[in-house]
């Protein structure tokens, strides 16, 4: 790696220090949440006494009231030797409190009142959730604080859940993406906590000859559940001044215990000097044919308005003529490509390029590999343009403002988790905001993506193996490359296939909705062929600019021998 300005040690530790410490989530009492024009919920954030950080949404149409609570603690802090208790703890909530101790209590409750609840166990993150009918929510968000302040831990189910994290661990085996993860943590640095089991297993949350698993978990629940790491949303029918009180009084007993960490999390490497480039082989247990090209990069959460790595992924993900896929596909090699962020911790990232491979395309992964190379080289020739962060500026607004309502139980989830990661005006808009053209930053995320940094993963059950991962028993062989491999890549000349993408002149600029004084049940057929039918109906409900195309090419051919139905289909 270069030395040189951005890439010099002491000023790109000084400028990530400081893009950390700008990125502390803001929770500004003045702030106004940033939401769509056709967003009809109204929204407000505040800060309990305690420290824990709130949103509340009105929503007067909803059926379904819901609320989330993320807590920013994950499989990262699981104890060492004891993989999966972030997880088991997670569990444990469930099953009683000193106000409600029925272990069933809780989620009876939710269920007879038409609602569901869960949760899950991430990385860094514990993100608890429910749903219930509306008329319900404040006897729910009783039950439901008190997970957070008076679990019981009974002995006996702490014995119970043991057995249902295993089963749940069990219960994936058989998942080819969970034996690409096992392997991945089996090549990455072993000192990193991502390389370490999350899940758990009987093995792991076996009761030691010290101490119980009980006190354990009680340890790990006083050092890390407190108020100033947890954030709350809660949505109702309810005027905002009702959730508000509910949300305080039902709250605000959550322990402060003043455990609110610095932003800048201090990890090893994903990979230790001298591991990459290295390829993985992964034998798949179905017919999955992949190539997954992964590259260790900085973290990217500093850089919420300039997203530099949405500028590479859509080039890179890029389906156009002259694309990479497009290049692929001409060689009969791949049907598809993703790019994007792969892992995004606090402190790290990855940015992972996905390719799904033809049954030819298993015969040519260096082939492949390098047309790869070539199309960041002739992104990197052509330079970092304006008008492409534009294009993908103008396409995350599109987005944004004309964006499906979820389900209020997906909506909840997904904005206890923002609360953690954008100030309280961009917890809406923060995934889509790209504000800031900075080109220097997009081409020193570039630079990540070479040959000496890459990881590279082919699933197939054609692979030769000689290693099975410890958990899941996928069967891998690893092999560290040299500068032949590397050379091989670069030294292709460019593939005349490859081109950078023209600007896209389908992007609209005006959103004025026609109207019609006629109203219209049933589609209008407009014109009529022999062959040949146009229906139209025009939506005089949602009222966005989006269309629905539904294309229906009826044949005698289409069905009547084996051959014709798998080539229809």
């Amino acid at each position: 790696m270069r030395n040189r300005g951005y890439f010099g040690r002491l000023p790109w530790l000084a400028h990530m220090l400081i893009g950390y410490l700008l990125a502390v989530p803001s929770f500004a009492a003045t702030a106004e949440v940033i939401k769509s024009a056709i967003d009809n919920r109204v929204y407000e954030g505040f800060v309990l006494g305690n420290g824990l950080r709130v949103l509340v949404v009105s929503d007067a149409d909803t059926d379904k009231a819901a609320a989330a609570m993320d807590v920013a603690v994950g499989s990262a802090h699981d104890p060492d030797r004891r993989e999966g208790l972030a997880h088991l703890l997670e569990h444990m909530l469930f099953l009683g409190t000193r106000k409600y101790p029925q272990a069933g209590e809780y989620k009876h409750f939710i269920t007879t009142h038409g609602g569901s609840s869960n949760a899950y166990t991430a990385f860094e993150n514990t993100n608890y959730y429910f749903d219930i009918d509306s008329q319900h929510l404040a006897a729910a968000l009783d039950r439901f604080s008190q997970f957070f302040m008076e679990p019981l831990f009974s002995t006996d189910y702490v014995a119970r859940e043991k057995q249902a994290v295993h089963a749940e661990y069990r219960s994936k085996l058989q998942s080819d993406g969970w034996r690409i993860l096992d392997v991945k943590k089996q090549v990455i640095n072993p000192d990193h906590p991502f390389a370490r089991f999350s899940i758990g297993s009987l093995k792991t949350l076996a009761d030691s000859p010290t101490q119980g698993l009980k006190e354990e978990l009680i340890r790990f629940y006083r050092n890390h559940y407190a108020a100033d790491r947890m954030t709350l949303v809660v949505l109702g029918r309810e005027a905002i001044p009702v959730l508000r009180h509910w949300v305080t009084k039902k709250f605000s007993a959550i322990a402060a215990r003043a455990l609110h960490q610095s932003t800048m999390v201090t990890r090893p490497p994903l990979f230790k000097p001298g591991d990459l480039p290295t390829k993985v082989y992964i034998g798949s247990l179905g017919s999955r044919r992949s190539l997954s090209l992964i590259f260790p990069i900085p973290a990217v959460r500093a850089y919420l308005r300039e997203k530099p790595v949405s500028y590479l992924a859509a080039l890179i993900g890029d389906e156009g003529e002259g694309s990479l896929l497009w290049a692929l596909k001409q060689a009969g090699w791949a049907h598809q490509v993703q790019a994007g962020l792969g892992l995004d911790h606090e402190s790290q990232a990855t940015f992972n390029v996905s390719i799904q491979l033809t049954e030819t395309g298993q015969s040519h992964l260096d082939q492949i590999v390098a047309l790869f190379f070539q199309y960041v080289e002739l992104i990197q020739a052509n330079g970092i343009a304006s008008w492409i962060f534009t294009e993908n500026q103008r396409i995350a607004d599109l987005k944004f403002r004309f964006q499906d309502n979820l389900e209020p139980i997906v909506w909840v989830r997904r904005l206890a988790l923002n609360l953690q990661r954008y100030p309280l005006a961009d917890v809406l808009h923060g995934p889509y905001t790209m504000q800031h053209y900075d080109p220097d930053l997009i081409a020193r995320y570039l630079q990540f993506l070479k040959p000496a940094n890459l990881l590279v993963i082919v699933m197939s059950d054609a692979v030769q193996t000689d290693a099975v991962s410890p958990w899941f028993q996928a069967k891998y062989r690893t092999e560290r490359l040299g500068s032949d491999a590397v050379h091989k890549w670069r030294a292709e000349k460019l593939a005349p296939s490859l081109s950078l993408p023209s600007p896209n002149p389908f992007l609209p600029d005006d959103f004025s909705l026609k109207t019609s004084s006629i109203a219209v049940d049933a589609p209008q057929l407009l014109q009529q062929h022999e062959g040949y039918e146009l229906w139209y109906r025009q939506d005089s409900s949602y009222r966005i600019p989006r269309a629905n195309f539904y294309l229906t090419v009826r044949s005698p051919l289409a069905n009547d021998s084996p051959t014709h139905v798998a080539l229809t289909k």
